[in-house]
């Protein structure tokens, strides 16, 4: 599964073939099909492990930053965004996986409520800047800015390419977007 999802890392679920998954893990197509249905069954048996309780550090819970609210609320979605870019590798291509394409991952079976995470961010921007603590501007591209800054941090940090770094912390990430 860790081969997959590195595939599923570079070339996007979308892009993604049986072909590439077996190709990369150095495997026949009976020995997958033995295993796995198709690709969605990989990348539904990848999202299982996801919630093993080591990584739970690097999963989000949205219901504690709904409650939080606003500016508390995007601070705390900061510090697990700055936990997952500092995470093990396979921490980092499952959520570049979830993050790419902006939050349009309807294809990825296991993502139904990626509209309703949207819904949920552009609520606290805007509650932030009702606060005065979020920059002023239009929050659908303030939350462009935030997607498509993670979603090239976790690709720099899978890189093959990039032989360094920058650990990105909690202030830098929010920075994007407080006053």
């Amino acid at each position: 599964m860790d081969k997959a999802l590195s595939v599923f890392a570079e070339k996007g679920y979308k892009k993604t073939s049986t072909d590439d998954i077996t190709a990369r893990a150095k495997c026949s197509h009976g020995l997958f099909y033995h295993y796995f249905t198709d690709k969605d069954d990989v990348f539904i048996a990848i999202e299982n492990e996801a919630r093993d309780k080591k990584r739970e550090p690097y999963i989000i819970n949205w219901n504690d930053i709904k409650e939080k609210g606003g500016y508390d609320g995007l601070m705390m979605l900061t510090d697990t965004l700055a936990k997952i870019l500092k995470g093990p590798n396979e921490i980092v291509e499952y959520w570049l996986v979830l993050s790419r394409d902006n939050f349009s991952l309807q294809y990825i079976p296991t993502v139904e409520n990626r509209e309703e995470d949207k819904a949920i961010l552009l609520s606290l921007i805007t509650k932030g800047q009702e606060d005065g603590k979020v920059r002023s501007g239009d929050p659908s591209q303030i939350l462009q800015t935030m997607v498509d800054f993670m979603v090239g941090a976790l690709k720099r940090r899978v890189s093959k390419h990039s032989q360094k770094f920058i650990i990105y912390e909690k202030e830098d990430i929010a920075h994007m977007f407080t006053k």
